[in-house]
């Protein structure tokens, strides 16, 4: 470190620290040039920040337009929400349509005959079974719970689809207690099972105080007018994109719904966007900027990159997207232009009669879209890597082998209804079936509860093909990841073909070990969808891999078009077909283009990239010139030092050899 001391120049009459200083401050000149570089530098890494949130933010605008989900919002006006309530879905098609609430589904309720008490009178040892429809469990009862209490409680711990509570009808000092169950879903196929096999006790008696109804509503009016019934009163199915909430019932008072495209929504995303857009080129401009008057420019005038990124925008803003009709493939078909400046003007007129007329246009124009030609092959998106495809050369599709779902068939066929109560337990699900039971209902018993097995049911023949007298249960999703597990609580009567029963028997059958009890079941594992997408280049068909997860085809990555690309094939065929024409859209286009450049590997992170390390390479060389100039300074202030010592001895001599020579005179 350089030393602060002064050494002043007494003796030598020099100004030695004025000379150590002007000597310093000539050495710091390039110290100086290079903190100015670095001052530079710093600007300029500040201004590829500020361009780096504007860009994303602007990323953030184009990717609310870069899905159909953006222009497919549909708004539900109903002309009386106190009968209804109404939603619609970017399925909804609009218009307007009329509903009649003639009722709403109910829940039935029983209950029990007046008890005096709730822990004292027991009701009985053994079990009841009690539950929903087909669906029940078995509910036992013992010393510690054989009260009407203790009922109410195993019920409700058992979770079958019942709710259980105790009524008082009575005073405080006459109780009249009743035992009250609520089935937990309403609907006319929803009632209460209750079957008590208790011993010893007070019989628990049911009565139904309120009656299990289905909803009732009437489409439409006049001769025209259809009504449908429905176990609960959320209707989701009665008008494609609709759904409809019941909440009052009058016979008298028809409700209209109207369902509009939310042209509004739409509208303001794109305006949204533009104004992000303007924004962005506004802030490049003034970085390009130079004030002759003053001599001052923007931080990154000059800078090639961020001119290229500018010149990128541009060309996706402006430009037209291939494969999308001349009609409408530019923005300015649909209302926009571009100033001297570049800058988007939104014609607002001209945009909201495009969008009124053509909404799947203005949909296609900034979104991606994928349309299929066959009915088989649904397009389900597609990634930053997917090229687009245009018009003229869509992806063809092809199947090699078909998905397929797991199922199972019984060794023994249903010929006659159930001789006896049966459970199935099918993929850690108890399903209770009843004595008496047709197969169709069977079947139907099984289907109820697909939601929680993942399994449907069809009557089939002995090798699960056609129709017949076999129950086989087929997965509801396709692949080799989705498993049967089935077993039953009644024998299947061993090598019988036919029985009384649903035929699984009480051996566990599953797709890879399906003989079950009688060992002539049949069954397979589900299959993953093979496949290719075909590119035309050149006139000849280039097959590029895909990869199949159930029904959905997803091109391999390093595919050189269709990577990323993913649609269902629900074809059972193997062979062609049809094709997929995907577009992407000035959303989607911008989006991809700015996450590339905003991406580790883009100009934007680059240019960042190059000025750290230019501030820092700086950093290091200031340092290096201030350390040396340190040590420049302390040999200077040592030289000096020695300086003054020198002639400090010099004239200490010369005052000696003064002071002989005048005392040799003085002697003489």
């Amino acid at each position: 470190m350089a030393s602060t001391a002064s050494i002043s120049g007494l003796i030598s009459g020099l100004k030695t620290d004025d000379i150590i200083a002007k000597t310093l401050e000539f050495g710091r000149r390039p110290i100086t040039i290079m903190e100015g570089r670095q001052a530079q530098y710093t600007a300029r890494l500040t201004a590829w920040q500020e361009a780096n949130t504007r860009l994303l933010a602007l990323k953030t605008k184009a990717d609310s337009l870069s899905s159909r989900t953006a222009f497919g919002s549909k708004t539900a006006t109903v002309s009386d929400d106190t009968l209804l309530s109404a939603t619609a879905s970017l399925d909804a098609s609009p218009g307007n349509y009329t509903f009649t609430v003639n009722r709403l589904a109910t829940a039935q309720q029983v209950q029990s005959q007046a008890f005096t008490d709730t822990d004292q009178t027991t009701v009985g040892t053994g079990t009841v079974t009690v539950g929903v429809g087909a669906d029940a469990k078995t509910v036992t009862l013992d010393a510690t719970n054989n009260t009407l209490g203790g009922l109410r409680d195993a019920i409700n711990k058992a979770g079958v689809g019942v709710s259980a509570s105790i009524l008082d009808f009575g005073s405080l000092d006459a109780h009249e207690y009743h035992l009250a169950l609520t089935s937990n879903t309403t609907g006319a196929q929803n009632t209460v099972r209750w079957t008590p096999n208790l011993a010893g006790g007070v019989a628990v008696n049911l009565a139904t105080t309120v009656e299990a109804f289905d909803s009732s509503v009437t489409i439409g009016t006049g001769a025209t007018a259809k009504t449908v019934t429905k176990s609960g009163n959320r209707l989701d199915s009665v008008i494609p994109g609709l759904t409809l909430n019941l909440k009052t019932a009058d016979v008298a008072k028809p409700v209209n719904v109207s369902v509009t495209a939310d042209t509004a929504a739409v509208k303001e995303k794109v305006k949204s966007f533009v104004t992000e857009y303007n924004s962005v080129m506004d802030f490049m401009d003034k970085q390009f900027s130079f004030d002759a008057d003053t001599g001052v420019g923007g931080a990154l005038l000059g800078d090639f990159q961020l001119q290229n990124v500018q010149n990128d925008l541009r060309g996706g803003i402006l430009g037209l997207i291939p494969g999308l009709p001349s009609s409408l493939n530019s923005l300015s078909q649909a209302g926009f232009s571009a100033d001297n400046s570049d800058r988007l003007v939104m014609d607002e007129a001209k945009f909201d009669a495009t969008l009124a007329a053509n909404p799947n246009g203005v949909m296609k124009l900034f979104a991606g879209s994928g349309t299929a030609s066959d009915y088989s092959v649904t397009y389900l998106g597609s990634t930053d890597a997917t090229k687009a495809s245009g018009a003229d050369a869509p992806y063809k599709i092809r199947v090699d082998q078909p998905a397929t779902p797991s199922q199972v068939t019984s060794g023994a066929a249903q010929a006659q209804n159930l001789a006896a109560d049966e459970t199935l337990t099918l993929n850690n699900s108890a399903i209770a079936l009843t004595a008496g039971m047709t197969p169709q209902q069977v079947v139907d018993a099984i289907n109820a509860r697909k939601d929680q097995t993942g399994v449907q049911a069809f009557r089939t023949g002995a090798d699960g093909t056609g129709y017949g007298d076999f129950l086989t249960l087929r997965r509801s999703d396709y692949g080799p990841s989705g498993h049967i597990s089935v077993t039953s609580t009644v024998s299947n009567g061993g090598a019988l073909p036919t029985s009384d029963t649903t035929g699984f028997g009480t051996t566990q059958v599953t797709e890879g070990a399906a003989g079950g009890e009688t060992g002539t079941g049949v069954g397979a594992a589900g299959r993953d969808v093979t496949g290719a997408f075909g590119v035309e280049v050149n006139g000849s068909t280039v097959w590029e891999s895909a990869t199949g997860n159930g029904q959905i085809l997803i091109g391999n990555p390093a595919n050189a078009h269709t990577e990323g690309l993913k649609v269902r094939a629900a074809s059972s065929t193997a062979g062609e077909h049809g094709t997929v024409t995907l577009t992407k859209g000035i959303g989607q286009t911008l989006n991809e283009l700015l996450g590339f450049l905003t991406g580790k590997d883009g100009s934007v992170m680059s240019a960042q990239d190059t000025l750290n390390k230019q501030i820092g390479d700086m950093k290091d060389a200031i340092k290096e010139k201030e350390d040396s100039l340190s040590r420049y300074e302390d040999d200077l202030r040592s030289k000096y030092a020695q300086l003054e010592g020198t002639m400090g001895a010099l004239q200490s001599q010369g005052n000696y050899l003064s002071s002989q020579f005048a005392s040799l005179n003085k002697s003489k």
